[in-house]
């Protein structure tokens, strides 16, 4: 999926670009140029001039209509592509069609995510289940079509044009069968990911059955089950990174999350955290100062209003985003037995719409949520979805927090709270790295239900995070079934968005700039390099990590 999202956003910058100017597809190639030259200023001028940032297919949410994804029309436009590519003089009817295939790749997406949503709001609606369940399933088959088409694309005599004129370098990259860097479709490998996709529906429903239980603390009995669907997903997925010539899963893992440094690179980082960080954490704990009666009793939409409230005319990127989603009800915050117990943002691509969906504590943290996810919402409207790397986006988030708090009337209960946060965060996010990472390593004798509860049981004693579950309870962290090696992001990201902390506390304003300079640059860089290109520090390094224990221990006074 992140390798294709890099090719749906530079088509959907060219298609945008298009209905703009209306002009006919042939005629693209000079404004294609334009946008993805160096200086993108004419374009984003452009951009500007039409409203609502040059969405045309504007529509509220209740008025959204699903339809059942039709992976059969999918194939076959691939196929008609296919069948061109050996005529040269049909390459613009190539280009055309390519266009119709990304439309119905981005259909698909989008009806996944309405039906995820809708399913979410109520989880009790049978027909949104088995629709998303079914968009779930069908994924494996979208991603080996979408594969075997620019596969066909990277053989064809048209490779180079396509490449750079519609690609830009896509093919070259990843599927070039001459490099050695590329991987080719098998049924093997397509069969392998629906399967995967079947095994991590299975844990949503089993999730969503026993998220009561787990509410209550009961994880002995729903271990067992769920435990040995982590240990056959962790089997299937060594496969699939041997389909897809990498060395390891977790090597494929951080490059589909689009991150531009390795699991290696974070060695000397994860030491500073035990270093610098657990103390901290170990030292709070001991002293009762995680103290959740920090935050009170708060209704959902008193919740909602303390976030729009305060971020409204911080920046007009922001109001401009915030006035879209209220204006077309892409949100949900409410409170409801039947809704799912998550918090995200999903980008509709048809509507060319993010989606706000959060779940409420029913507590004044219900606030920190929804500004983090609003964080979200805000990168979605301005950059159209297209930002591919998962720590850059969750810089956004989480930098969003801060602001908030920063410019929030009578903060200082929850920024107490949020500091204490923070220091769970980087102990147990850092815990469950580990926990993946020594999990995916083990060889398949020692890969038991046993050993799994026993290392878990062992790294929560490390990170001095209290195991009142007998090493049972990590079987309802979601990501590490459905994203696995996700976690580490939240700390890398709020490392970076930590700095952004410092630099408002510093001087008011300085860090909400440097908040839109990221986002105004984040789709033109991965996220270490963006971190340089704005001025700001590597987010991976042990010297930040030290600053921000040092902000920490200042704040929380230890």
């Amino acid at each position: 999926m992140q390798l294709k999202k890099r090719l749906v956003a530079l088509l959907l910058s060219l298609l945008m670009l298009v209905s703009l100017c209306g002009c006919d597809i042939y005629d693209v190639y000079d404004i294609y140029d334009a946008f993805f030259a160096e200086d993108d200023e004419n374009a984003a001028e452009l951009i500007s001039k039409t409203g609502n940032g040059g969405r045309d297919n504007i529509v509220s949410f209740d008025e959204m209509e699903y339809t059942h994804p039709d992976i059969d029309a999918l194939e076959a436009k691939a196929q008609d592509v296919e069948d061109m590519l050996g005529n040269f003089f049909k390459v613009k009817d190539v280009i055309s069609e390519l266009d119709k295939f990304v439309a119905l790749y981005n259909n698909f997406y989008t009806m996944k995510n309405l039906a995820c949503v809708r399913y979410d709001m109520d989880t009790q609606d049978e027909f949104y289940f088995e629709e998303y369940s079914f968009c779930v399933e069908a994924s494996g088959d979208v991603e080996y079509i979408t594969d075997e088409l620019l596969l066909a694309c990277s053989n064809s005599s048209m490779c180079d044009y396509l490449d750079k004129h519609f690609f830009d370098g896509l093919l070259e990259e990843r599927y070039s069968v001459t490099d050695g860097t590329g991987y080719t479709p098998s049924d093997e490998l397509a069969e392998l990911e629906r399967r995967e996709a079947e095994l991590e529906n299975d844990y949503s429903e089993l999730y969503a059955r026993y998220s009561d239980d787990f509410d209550d603390g009961r994880f002995k009995k729903q271990n067992g089950e769920i435990a040995k669907i982590y240990i056959e997903l962790i089997k299937l997925r060594h496969d699939i990174a041997e389909q897809r010539n990498m060395k390891s899963y977790e090597e494929l893992a951080y490059l589909d999350n689009g991150r531009d440094y390795a699991a290696d690179d974070l060695d000397g980082y994860i030491e500073a955290i035990k270093q610098f960080i657990v103390p901290l954490y170990k030292k709070a704990d001991s002293k009762k100062l995680y103290d959740r009666s920090l935050v009170s009793a708060m209704s959902p939409k008193t919740a909602l209003s303390t976030v729009t409230g305060t971020v409204e005319g911080l920046d007009k990127g922001i109001d401009d985003a915030l006035g879209y989603m209220l204006k077309y009800k892409l949100y949900d915050t409410g409170m409801s037995d039947s809704k799912y117990d998550q918090s995200y943002v999903l980008y509709l691509n048809d509507y060319e719409s993010p989606f706000m969906f959060c779940s409420p504590s029913g507590y004044s943290d219900t606030v920190l949520t929804i500004a983090h996810e609003f964080g979200h919402y805000v990168d979605g409207y301005l950059n159209y979805g297209l930002n591919d790397s998962i720590d850059t986006s969750e810089v956004f988030s989480q930098g969003m927090e801060y602001l908030l708090l920063c410019n929030m009337d009578d903060a200082e209960q929850l920024t107490r709270y949020k500091m204490l946060d923070e220091l769970e965060l980087y102990a147990y996010q850092a815990c469950l790295n580990e926990f993946e990472h020594e999990a995916y390593a083990m060889g398949e004798d020692e890969l038991t239900v046993e050993r799994l509860n026993s290392l878990y049981s062992e790294l929560l004693e490390e990170y001095g995070i209290s195991d009142d579950y007998k090493g049972l309870d990590w079987i309802s962290v979601t990501h590490l079934f459905t994203s696995p090696f996700y976690v580490i992001s939240y700390c890398v990201s709020d490392s970076a968005a930590f700095e952004l902390y410092n630099m408002e506390l510093n001087e008011s304003g300085s860090g909400l700039k440097m908040y839109m300079k990221l986002l105004a640059e984040s789709t033109n860089y991965g996220f270490l390099d963006l971190l340089e290109e704005c001025g700001m520090s590597s987010a991976i390094s042990a010297d930040t990590v030290k600053a921000i224990a040092a902000t920490l221990a200042d704040k929380l006074v230890l």
